[in-house]
């Protein structure tokens, strides 16, 4: 094995260089799809329709007494 690695410096730079870059590659457009996709939901986000109600006999018996002067 040290013998081959001394007859080929040049190819195991080469490929540990390319290796290098498919990796770098990989991890740049994981990180843009990532960014698009949460862009992408923070942009087209819809919030629950909850309707909005108010119960009025529960706010009829409150008593505001002394709150306003």
């Amino acid at each position: 094995m040290k013998e081959f690695f001394n007859k080929h410096p040049d190819s195991i730079l080469a490929a540990c260089g390319v290796l290098i870059v498919v990796v770098i590659v990989y991890f740049y457009t994981w990180g843009v799809g990532n960014i698009a996709g949460s862009l992408n939901e923070a942009l087209n986000y819809v919030p629950p329709q909850n309707t909005v109600g108010y119960n009025l006999s529960t706010a009829q018996s409150l008593d505001w007494r002394g709150l306003v002067k």
